[in-house]
């Protein structure tokens, strides 16, 4: 289910159903799907890039937060390793989306979000 929800966020994307994020303040989100989306790839960044780095939207009024937390834990519970090894196989005019050491995509939430 997590890739389907991968998927089906993208090209919803893609064709235009859903207007890009706003990349960088999260909090400013508030458009339901578009919620769901940003939970989901903080998730992801959460689980492979960096752990418990994200701070839901009430702490804060700038940067990437999650607005949902149960559907965020509920993501980030579903995410394996697998799906952090695929991922780091992917690479975006020659940057890789997950990679060691904070580099590439995982140096922060937001370069994250903009890859995706």
């Amino acid at each position: 289910t997590v890739a389907v929800l991968a998927a089906g966020a993208v090209f919803m994307t893609q064709v235009g159903l859903l207007k890009d994020l706003e990349v960088g303040n999260s909090a400013a989100i508030v458009d339901e799907a578009e919620a769901k989306i940003n939970d989901f790839t903080l998730a992801v960044f959460d689980v492979c890039c960096k752990e418990n780095s994200i701070p839901p939207c009430a702490d804060t009024t700038t940067g990437a937060c999650f607005k949902d937390k149960a559907f965020f834990d509920e993501t980030a519970s579903r995410i394996g390793p697998e799906l952090c090894a695929a991922l780091a196989e992917i690479k975006i005019d020659g940057v890789a989306l997950v990679a060691p050491e904070d580099k590439q995509g995982c140096e922060s939430p937001v370069i994250f979000q903009g890859m995706i």
